[in-house]
């Protein structure tokens, strides 16, 4: 599923689940420190884990990259930006008890901004557009994300680039 804001996209929903969603969560609440990363604490996610799921093996086969569990405290806001690295990310949410909310808008400078909240569904990676203005506001419990960052940079890797390559070379690849 596309979500688009203003005729550009801004995520896209991939078919195949995670498999390793669980694993991910155990991450999140194990007794590991967190560190900081990005305004954001983290835990790194070991290639031993990340390689149970295909599409993941493919991802870095392709690409290369470094993914974490990133925590958000309740009642914050990361507050508007556009990534300054990052051109694309694939991101998978963790938790689903709490109430959090993942915006973009178009009137990233105006005080009155026209805002487009983005749902995450339950173990599915998303494509996401790192380079349209976007914010989270978590409320009640500990946010918890699966996040990906590719080596390449926004320059090298954007958004467009990313969903066409899996549109023509994954298409069809299941983790199951």
């Amino acid at each position: 599923m596309q979500h688009s804001k203003d005729g550009i996209e801004v995520t896209v929903e991939l078919h195949n689940k995670s498999v390793i969603a669980l694993d991910l969560l155990d991450i999140a609440n194990d007794s590991t420190e967190w560190q900081p990363y990005y305004n954001f604490m983290t835990k790194p996610v070991p290639f031993e884990i990340l390689f149970k799921d295909r599409f993941l093996q493919w991802l870095d086969s392709e690409y290369g990259y470094k993914a974490g569990v990133l925590k958000m405290e309740p009642f914050t806001q990361y507050d508007w930006h556009i990534d300054d690295r990052r051109g694309v990310g694939v991101n998978l949410l963790l938790s689903f008890e709490g109430t959090s909310v993942c915006m973009f808008t178009n009137t990233p400078t105006h005080t009155v901004k026209n805002v487009y909240p983005f749902r995450y569904n339950p173990d599915t990676y998303t494509i996401f557009n790192t380079q349209v203005p976007h914010c989270v506001v978590n409320f009640d419990k500990p946010r918890y994300l699966f996040s990906i960052e590719f080596d390449k940079g926004k320059d090298e890797l954007s958004f467009d680039d990313l969903v066409n390559d899996i549109r023509d070379n994954y298409k069809g690849r299941s983790n199951e």
